[in-house]
């Protein structure tokens, strides 16, 4: 099949990258447009929409992928001319991102119902929608009855493998990745680290603005945590991983948003696959993988389940739950659910409703 992936902005993106990586290798045609990275916005909009239109003739799907919801009006257009099936990665929604995620604008403001709009014509217009969780799949489907819903994980890259936990000659060695976004809930867990032994530390490789930055100190500073915490400038995805190899705690995410209830992070699975232990809110999606990463997945409710939690670990370390198949089973649980995609991608498309609800009823 002949298959053009429109307007990608990064084609780095581990989700995308993954996405292509499985439709190369079940042998079907992958034609990649760059997003427009010059010129005025209208202009860009013109070239992405000229070069698609072009790339995209005789094509049998059209994917939009997760960060160009605000395409797919066009994106369908495209489609439609060639008869194509419209597949689109919902990974990133825009009022998530926009109000949830940067709180740039107020639930109740007109940018946020533009966001809204964003999202439901996406949902609506597209013959696949894609999505990380079946919990999230969940809530779209009844937005979008008419939509096929399915799930991607986002998994772990095949090379991350785990590794045993480092000696325990310290104490806990926790570390953090990410942002200062309200669905990583930095504040929680340096509140929650206050109330742990002193002997815990640590490692925050973060992003975000200075102001955040300086916040962030000053809150440590406050809290008599400076020296207990260590800063790491941002580092590649091989140089992350060779440092979460160093720690023996990773963190997930601590915030309370609906986005922040209903995902599975890429540090989660990353650090479940690299052989750690992972601490993370608890959540209606982690039921999804519990049953795969087993002792190495801790779910907390608040700050003081989250000390008590780090305390346990600490007093634990050099005994730590250590699964070196982790990776391998996790890969599995994705590989299932990513074969469930390409079994509809190839579908004609009148059965495409019917092989998906075939699909759902088989035990898995």
């Amino acid at each position: 099949m002949k298959i053009t992936y429109l307007r990608v902005e990064d084609r780095g993106y581990p989700r995308n990258e993954r996405i292509r990586e499985a439709l190369f290798a079940a042998g079907h045609q992958v034609r990649v447009v760059d997003r427009a990275a010059t010129g005025p916005k209208p202009v860009r909009l013109l070239r992405d929409v000229w070069r698609g239109a072009a790339a995209a003739r005789g094509s049998d799907v059209v994917l939009v992928p997760e960060f160009s919801l605000p395409f797919v009006p066009a994106a369908w257009a495209i489609a439609r001319l060639n008869r194509a099936r419209l597949v689109v990665d919902g990974f990133v929604g825009k009022y998530e991102t926009v109000v949830e995620d940067w709180a740039k604008a107020s639930p109740r403001s007109p940018t946020a119902l533009g966001c809204r709009i964003v999202d439901r014509i996406a949902r609506r217009l597209s013959d696949v929608f894609l999505i990380d969780t079946d919990q999230r799949a969940g809530a779209i489907r009844e937005t979008a009855p008419r939509t096929t819903v399915l799930t991607l994980p986002v998994g772990s890259p095949h090379w991350v493998r785990p590794e045993p936990p480092p000696p325990a000659d310290a104490g806990l060695r926790v570390l953090y990745s990410g942002g200062m976004l309200p669905l990583h809930g930095v504040p929680f867990v340096v509140r929650a680290l206050a109330r742990t032994d002193p002997a815990i530390t640590l490692t925050l490789v973060i992003a975000a603005a200075p102001e955040r930055m300086a916040e962030l100190h000053a809150s440590l500073e406050r809290l008599g945590l400076t020296e207990r915490c260590r800063f790491v400038p941002w580092l590649t995805h091989e140089e992350l991983i060779r440092t979460v190899h160093r720690h023996d705690v990773v963190l997930g995410v601590f915030g309370d948003s609906p986005k922040a209830r209903s995902v599975l992070a890429n540090k989660l699975w990353q650090g479940l696959a690299a052989g750690r232990t992972v601490v993370t809110r608890s959540s209606p999606a982690l039921e999804e993988v519990a049953g795969v990463a087993g002792d190495l997945l801790v779910a907390v409710d608040d700050e003081a389940t989250l000390a008590c939690a780090l305390d346990d670990l600490n007093a634990r370390r050099g005994r730590l739950p250590y699964d070196p198949q982790i990776a391998d089973r996790l890969e599995a649980y994705v590989r299932t659910r990513f074969d469930e995609f390409l079994a509809v991608i190839a579908a004609p498309r009148a059965t495409t409703r019917r092989r998906v609800r075939l699909i759902r009823r088989t035990p898995r």
